[in-house]
Parts: C-alpha cells; sequence; structure tokens
C-alpha cells in the first residue's frame, strides 16, 4: 500500500481535503512592483505590496475572470509623507 500519495486518513476514515499550494503573482496597479500570494477558503488572495503599500484581494470568480480590489494605505504608515512644492 503506497501511503505516500494516498489521500485517505486512517485515524478518522475520511478523505484529507486537498490543499491549493499554487502562488500566484502578479503587478501592482498603484507602483507596478512584482506581488504575490496565496488562495484562502473563499478563493481570495490577499496581499500587501511592500513598496507602495496598498492592500490587494484578488477573488478568483471563474476560470477567466478574477476581481482585484485596490485599498490605499492608512495614513499611519505613510505619516513621514509630505506634500511638497516644485
Amino acid at each position: 500500500m503506497d501511503t505516500e500519495n494516498d489521500s485517505y486518513n486512517y485515524e478518522t476514515g475520511r478523505h484529507a481535503k486537498l490543499v491549493d499550494w499554487t502562488v500566484y503573482s502578479w503587478f501592482c496597479p498603484n507602483c507596478k512592483s512584482a506581488v504575490a500570494g496565496m488562495k484562502n477558503d473563499k478563493n481570495q488572495i490577499k496581499v500587501k505590496c511592500n513598496v507602495c503599500g496598498a492592500e490587494m484581494i484578488r477573488t478568483v470568480k471563474s476560470r477567466r475572470r478574477d476581481v482585484i480590489e485596490i485599498y490605499a494605505p492608512g495614513y499611519s504608515e505613510n505619516g513621514s509623507i509630505k506634500l511638497r512644492r516644485y
């Protein structure tokens, strides 16, 4: 019996839930830097950009349709940014 590829749990008598370990990556629409994340139980990928601080939630709706919600960073994170005159 091959126990490495078997998804059946003999202690509980059930098949184990398959986990999607795919890394989803795209470019931040705000600053064009690469971001990556993993899917949760709700088919959502939650990511925070390291460069600009924008928070994104990518929801997979179907095979050809994804929805990306972008939230601006809070003021407490970028409190040192000041407006300048040019």
